[in-house]
């Protein structure tokens, strides 16, 4: 389950938590912004334009990091 903090360096840290029957991301500034799936582990991110995948470790099945993919480029986010 990718809920939790995960810190996106210059982008601050983010947490994303269950609303409802979907997943949403609380932003440092900006306030919360629901995620939309198009696959179990990859959400558009309606407010950047781009989409968030959470990547997981293949042996434990557990949530590592985010990856936020944008016309900018991709940034990392790793849970804390």
């Amino acid at each position: 389950m990718p809920v939790g903090a995960y810190d996106v360096g210059p982008l601050g840290v983010w947490n994303v938590s269950i609303v409802g029957d979907g997943l949403a991301v609380q932003l440092p500034e900006g306030g919360r912004q629901q995620l939309f799936a198009i696959s179990d582990t990859t959400f558009v991110f309606q407010s950047s334009g781009g989409t968030l995948t959470f990547v997981t470790d293949a042996q434990k099945n557990a949530v590592t990091h985010l990856l936020l993919t944008i016309v900018e480029g991709d940034f990392r986010g790793d849970r804390k």
